[in-house]
């Protein structure tokens, strides 16, 4: 009786470790300019009728997005990708004291689902490279 006890415990805590680890769909990837560069800093998102998510970009352009666990992973589908990534810095200000705006770091369609151009096909691990352009 006790060995089953050990056994029905020891099956419990597998299955309870092995879905607690799972995090569902992950998509990871790189941002880069036309000419290599990295973008910096920004955020990628992705898009459906049903579900979004979103990873913020690092310095060296990577990104990764998570579903979370296993009630919240990303769904398996066709997503529409946009990228985010407002100027970072000190804004100027005009002759009348009102503040400049700072120029866009890339072009404003990465921003807009239907301008983009940007789709992704999530099916487990999925890597997705972006290349934006300047404005």
């Amino acid at each position: 009786m006790k060995k089953i006890i050990t056994i029905t415990i020891t099956i419990l805590l597998s299955v309870l470790f092995v879905s607690g680890c799972n995090r569902g769909n992950v998509v990871s990837g790189k941002v880069l300019f036309p000419d290599g560069t990295p973008l910096e800093h920004g955020e990628v998102m992705l898009q459906s009728t049903n579900y979004s998510a979103g990873g913020q970009i690092n310095a060296n352009g990577t990104f990764r997005i998570y579903g979370g666990d296993t009630k919240k992973a990303i769904p398996n589908g066709e997503y529409q990708v946009t990228v985010i990534a407002a100027p970072i810095g000190e804004a100027k200000a005009d002759a009348k004291g009102q503040p400049i705006p700072l120029p866009p770091i890339i072009h404003n369609k990465f921003s807009d689902p239907t301008q983009s151009g940007l789709t992704c096909t999530v099916n487990g691990k999925t890597e997705l490279n972006i290349t934006v352009e300047k404005p």
